[in-house]
């Protein structure tokens, strides 16, 4: 760890320290009771602010908004600079416990987000496959369909022709058996005479 003053306040009261994010974030979630023995504040460059404090020091909801260059810290006892530094870190490791929450937030909704892109392209992959198999199979069909569709015209055709040839055959027999009856008459005719 390294270990400097800063400026007009006590080493004890201010040190930098440096240290991984992820130990500032397990810090952070062992004081979120508002009791603080040590704040540790961190920076997303990972430079982390400590300011030490007396065990039991409550955060005050004032100093969330106090503006420390409006509160000097000349003329002030030691301790009471001390406290002061604690309070601000302790509104800065606030600040810093909420800002690691909305990015570890933001991770999360672009996991699920990436997530549901994953499931949607194998659902999309496995779509284009089965209408790439459905082309063919229709590509298939539509041949097939046209062949039998044209057998079909030609049994059609040979129906047609084959129903006008027998209603020939129909008229000419009718005509056949109206001759025929005829002579019958006639012939009978003659022999009674």
């Amino acid at each position: 760890e390294e270990h400097r003053s800063c400026g007009a306040f006590p080493t004890e009261a201010l040190l930098f320290v440096r240290r991984p994010l992820s130990v500032c974030r397990q810090r952070a979630e062992r004081q979120r009771s508002g009791l603080f023995e040590s704040v540790r504040v961190c920076a997303v460059s990972d430079l982390l602010l400590c300011a030490n404090a007396d065990e039991d020091l409550r955060r005050s909801p004032r100093d969330f908004c106090r503006d420390p260059a409006s509160e000097p810290f000349q003329g002030r006892p030691p301790r009471h600079r001390s406290l002061i530094m604690a309070q601000q870190g302790a509104t800065l490791q606030n600040y810093n416990n909420e800002l690691v929450k909305c990015i570890e937030d933001l991770r999360e909704k672009r996991e699920e987000v990436n997530r549901q892109i994953l499931k949607d392209e194998e659902d999309k992959a496995k779509i284009q496959k089965d209408l790439s198999i459905l082309t063919d199979r229709l590509s298939r069909i539509n041949e097939s369909l046209s062949r039998r569709m044209q057998a079909r015209n030609e049994y059609d055709r040979t129906i047609q022709e084959t129903e006008a040839a027998y209603m020939k055959i129909l008229e000419s027999s009718q005509t056949l058996l109206h001759v025929l009856k005829r002579e019958t008459v006639n012939l009978t005719k003659k022999r009674q005479t």
